[in-house]
């Protein structure tokens, strides 16, 4: 197996997932075949998930004859991943016969830059995969990524849930804890886009301590996509590829989502 990455934007892509799945998970199982790489893992209280999808085409070269599985030290991906300077690519090469990843770190073409590779060992997790399946959400909005990460850092000063509530005129965030409270009242025209169902007035609850977690992700895209439903896990998505918005059944096929179950008692 060897898999190359060159472009630019998604080797800053893939290095900003790996370095920051160190926040979620300890150790997580890669599933690589010759279609796409995939990787899902839980946090230690099963309270939330992660779902990374990358298809062959996404890469620039991708060299798979049969199915592997890489269980991975997320931590220590995270200090290779650190290693990794911007004009640098990526690859990635694992030979069945072997316990070890090999991961080189190669200056592009015409620039100067040190060449470095890594091995790192490999672990039996035997994890299994959740089946996820599709949901009918009552709200559906998307949000500058960057926003999104200040106002959940903003709110986290004051507790550690945060409440939505979405409604046709508005979607509210608050924050609340024993220093206060903080409340942000985000109109249509404030957001990328909104739909909600009809007369809805949807209040869900969330720890703020997972948001924060994933908002550390916000550089993948410009844009975050967040899902909602009373009783069911929030789902928040990251494209990692640029998505016509014309075609409105068009959905992207390479991203990293999230799932955070809601908090079951009162806010």
């Amino acid at each position: 197996m060897k898999i190359t990455l060159e472009n630019r934007k998604k080797v800053n892509q893939f290095g900003n997932i790996l370095k920051h799945l160190k926040h979620f998970s300890q150790d997580i199982e890669i599933f690589i075949n010759e279609e796409r790489l995939y990787a899902q893992g839980m946090d230690a209280s099963h309270v939330a998930l992660f779902e990374l999808i990358l298809k062959e085409e996404w890469f620039t070269s991708y060299e798979v004859e049969k199915e592997v599985v890489l269980g991975i030290n997320c931590e220590l991906i995270a200090k290779v991943l650190h290693c990794l300077n911007n004009n640098q690519t990526i690859t990635l090469e694992y030979d069945d016969t072997k316990d070890d990843l090999t991961i080189s770190l190669i200056p592009r073409e015409g620039e100067k830059c040190m060449t470095k590779e890594f091995k790192i060992p490999l672990m039996d997790l035997e994890s299994e995969l959740m089946e996820i399946p599709d949901a009918d959400f009552v709200a559906d909005l998307e949000m500058d990524s960057q926003e999104f990460y200040q106002l959940v850092d903003e709110m986290s000063i004051f507790g550690d849930t945060l409440g939505v509530n979405c409604t046709e005129e508005s979607v509210k965030f608050t924050g609340k804890g024993n220093l206060g409270e903080m409340t942000a009242i985000i109109k249509e025209d404030d957001i990328l886009m909104y739909s909600v169902e009809e007369e809805a007035d949807l209040n869900v609850n969330f720890r703020m301590s997972y948001l924060k977690t994933f908002t550390c992700f916000s550089r993948l895209n410009n844009v975050v996509k967040l899902h909602m439903s009373d009783k069911i896990p929030m789902k928040i998505q990251y494209d990692l590829e640029e998505v016509d918005e014309e075609d409105e059944d068009a959905k992207a096929e390479n991203y990293l989502r999230f799932f955070l179950a809601p908090v079951v008692e009162d806010f």
